[in-house]
């Protein structure tokens, strides 16, 4: 898999963030969470105990790193276009 994708506020500026998460962020620190993206049409078969494998769709990791309302905001953005997994949850940067 290639390389991770760091999501921030200043790339993901269609990302909206309610008011109230907005204003309690000012107080909040950063956080760093890695996501795995998966579109809608993804599918993976692996037959023969991984010997042979096939993947359709597309797939995604992000590094997103801001304050946890603007998290929040990328999170249901992507799942509005797919499915995620969290990897990891690496707390506060």
């Amino acid at each position: 898999m290639a390389a991770a994708n760091l999501v921030t506020k200043q790339v993901a500026t269609n990302v909206i963030v309610p008011l109230i998460p907005k204003l309690l962020d000012i107080f909040r620190k950063d956080e760093v969470i890695d996501i795995l993206w998966t579109s809608p049409g993804h599918s993976a078969v692996s037959i023969l105990w991984g010997a042979f494998k096939y993947e359709s769709g597309e797939k995604k990791q992000f590094t997103i790193k801001g304050k946890p309302g603007f998290v929040q905001a990328v999170l249901k953005d992507l799942n509005k276009k797919g499915a995620y997994n969290v990897l990891s949850n690496g707390g506060k940067a």
